[in-house]
């Protein structure tokens, strides 16, 4: 049985252009959830996906807390978390004394 290298039947160059577009669509499902958020209103991770028309929002909440943002949440009784961004949004590197 023959193994085959995946890279050298792509055409040479290509490999960096898919890296570069999964990276953008990430930041662009990203940009969308914080747009999302800052309406103000409670969304499930459900209506996040249909919303930005990904599947991935749970994910991305995770990498926008990790960037600083104060995205918040509650369980539903339906066992549903109900995300939302607090009023200031984004911690400060420096505030004001």
């Amino acid at each position: 049985m023959e193994t085959t290298d995946l890279k050298s039947k792509s055409p040479a160059g290509k490999q960096g252009l898919i890296e570069l577009q999964d990276k953008g669509s990430t930041f662009s499902f990203k940009s969308k959830i914080l747009s999302i958020l800052k309406s103000g209103k409670c969304f499930t991770a459900i209506e996040l996906n249909e919303l930005t028309h990904s599947n991935d929002s749970r994910k991305r909440i995770s990498e926008l807390r990790a960037l600083g943002y104060l995205i918040n949440d509650y369980r539903l009784q339906s066992g549903q978390k109900n995300y939302f961004l607090k009023p200031n949004g984004q911690l400060e590197l420096f505030p004001e004394i």
